[in-house]
């Protein structure tokens, strides 16, 4: 059990998930996509220093531990000591903006703290089936300021520099592991990684099928998924992109995933750039190796952060795992990945192991081809048994030839004189394969 001496006045409740919401405020069918749309569009946010961002969100914990925020307090600064030239925004409800305590908390890890209330409904709907649904994600998509957003949940852990997911096409997403493989109507994917372009078109058609899926919540689970995983399955899953494992997968602990159980001795570890504690798989619920390296990395980081948190059962090698794991990103001089200087002054692309650009690298492509037909064209000639010079020689005099042809004033009768000639030698053919016969009866007699 992860806990720490901290006291902070908030909603107790019974579920585990992070974003289980308290639906305050409910609306008619005809005004409550304008009233989400007036908040997200009277939002007073920060204004953005980089055109990506990495984006979590904060809607609700479980008290008295609250281990939603320790986690996400983790993330956002293994974001920052991996590349801090990136956004690092984290989504917060409205609520929370009172609590100050909340609020240093999250300053230390994350460089832009957004408020949004909590989505407004049809008053159709009875808030109490929608008390433990997983919605305020949807906010994320009201960061219009951003051109892209990669969407992680608060449940992850990192290893490595996540900049390179901003190179996959929008949308894009990692696999469902939870419930992996085809369905019949396509790959089940995670919402918790997300890699998206805000829209408030997109917001809108995403309040809309929630609506619709609302009205009968259980029909489609086992093909869409439940809570936010419908309606996003809905929307996307005909155009989205899957990452590779080696982007993102979900913690081992459950028999049913592609990973296995973490306690078999034949359980199977996927070294990816991160892992997202899926479900009930959390490091309070369950344990696993990835478990430990996430109280490794909490340990150390609420010591640097000076953050009044507790672990217990910490390994006693804490900090020589998360030298492991960070000590290449801390040392003096590294070089960390900056899209926009890649895109606009196309300096430094260090997703490659080469040093060069696109540019040069296309230069030197044609350089290889022209090299290569050149080298095909010279075996010919040599093949041919003729020197150089004679080759050039003849191609010169059938250049000449054909200059002269092309430039004689009387070519009509040069070319009848030509084609009475080809006739006469038809004639003379023909007249000797019709006397081939009598000569052969000739010899036989």
């Amino acid at each position: 059990m992860i806990s720490f001496l901290f006291v902070i006045v908030a909603c107790d409740i019974d579920d585990d998930e992070e974003e289980n919401e308290i639906f305050e405020e409910v609306y008619d069918w005809n005004d409550y996509i304008d009233a989400n749309l007036h908040y997200a569009n009277n939002s007073q946010d920060l204004p953005p220093r980089s055109k990506y961002a990495f984006v979590s969100s904060y809607s609700n914990d479980l008290a008295p531990s609250f281990d939603y925020i320790q986690m996400l307090t983790v993330l956002g600064h293994s974001l920052k000591m991996f590349n801090p030239t990136i956004d690092r925004v984290v989504i917060v409800r409205e609520e929370f903006r009172r609590d100050a305590a909340i609020c240093r908390i999250l300053e230390k890890a994350w460089t832009h703290i957004l408020f949004r209330p909590v989505l407004k409904w049809p008053e159709q709907f009875n808030p109490k089936k929608l008390y433990h649904a997983k919605w305020f994600k949807f906010q994320a998509w009201t960061l219009t300021q951003y051109e892209k957003i990669l969407y992680i949940g608060a449940d992850t852990m990192i290893f490595t520099d996540l900049t390179q997911a901003f190179r996959w096409n929008t949308p894009s997403s990692a696999y469902y592991m939870t419930d992996y493989g085809p369905k019949d109507n396509g790959v089940m994917f995670n919402p918790d990684f997300m890699l998206i372009e805000p829209d408030l078109l997109k917001y809108v058609e995403l309040l809309e099928t929630t609506t619709k899926y609302l009205k009968n919540p259980g029909k489609d689970d086992k093909t869409l998924g439940k809570d936010d995983l419908a309606p996003l399955n809905i929307v996307y899953r005909s155009e989205i992109s899957l990452y590779p494992l080696a982007i993102m997968h979900e913690n081992g602990g459950y028999k049913h995933t592609i990973l296995g159980n973490a306690r078999d001795p034949q359980f199977r570890y996927i070294y990816a750039c991160g892992v997202h504690f899926a479900g009930k798989g959390k490091p309070w619920n369950r344990w696993s190796a990835y478990t430990e390296i996430w109280k490794c990395i909490g340990f150390v980081f609420y010591e640097k952060l000076d953050l009044p948190f507790k672990l217990r059962n910490v390994p006693i090698n804490a900090n020589a795992i998360y030298k492991m794991i960070f000590d290449v990103y801390v040392k003096e001089g590294r070089k960390f990945i900056v899209l926009e200087q890649e895109e606009e002054e196309e300096q430094g692309d260090d997703f490659y192991p080469e040093i060069v650009h696109s540019g040069t690298r296309r230069v030197m492509s044609m350089i290889c081809l022209i090299t290569f037909i050149s080298l095909l064209a010279l075996k010919f000639i040599i093949r041919s048994h003729q020197p150089l010079s004679i080759f050039f020689k003849n191609m010169q005099n059938r250049i000449d030839l054909f200059i002269a042809l092309d430039e004689t004033p009387n070519m009509p009768a040069l070319i009848g004189d030509y084609n009475k000639k080809a006739k006469k030698r038809r004639r003379k053919k023909k007249k000797n394969l019709q006397d081939t016969p009598k000569i052969n009866e000739d010899i036989d007699e």
